[in-house]
């Protein structure tokens, strides 16, 4: 089955910082028609390449990722039950933090940086911390990394 498939709001970094994908997608066996479930799967296999849990939450989206079929809402047909059909488009979009993909950022920050200067460049520097350095990059004073998040 042909279908277009669209990732924005970040989520395209997930798949080599590609944004439109025309894919074709076999049915499962013994199925008949092809399901969202079904789709989400196969994207996780075959076309997200680093981190599919900023993707995916069990067998399905993470919260925060709006989901479109044919410039539908998924939520209104059915969400992993959603049948699709051939040339059908689906859109994959993140609404967290303005679907800038800071929610991407930060875990990968924070993995390269460390949990101390990974809030700093995020603007997320707990309010009583004080904070030493230039240009915002610098240090915690007082705290742990764990005390803050």
């Amino acid at each position: 089955m042909q279908l277009t498939l669209e990732f924005g709001g970040g989520l395209e970094l997930l798949c080599n910082s590609v944004k439109i994908h025309s894919v074709d997608v076999d049915l499962p066996a013994e199925e008949k028609k092809l399901t969202m479930k079904h789709l989400l799967a196969w994207v996780k296999s075959n076309l997200i390449k680093e981190r599919p849990e900023m993707f995916m939450k069990g067998d399905s989206v993470r919260p925060g990722v709006l989901v479109l079929v044919n410039d539908c809402d998924w939520e209104l047909s059915g969400q992993l039950d959603t049948t699709l059909e051939n040339k059908d488009v689906v859109v994959f979009i993140s609404t967290l933090h303005g679907g800038s993909g800071l929610f991407i950022l930060e875990p990968l920050l924070t993995s390269l940086m460390g949990h101390t200067l990974a809030p700093l460049l995020l603007g997320k520097a707990p309010p009583s911390s004080s904070i030493c350095g230039a240009g915002g990059l610098g240090c915690y004073y007082g705290q742990k990394p764990q005390e803050y998040g």
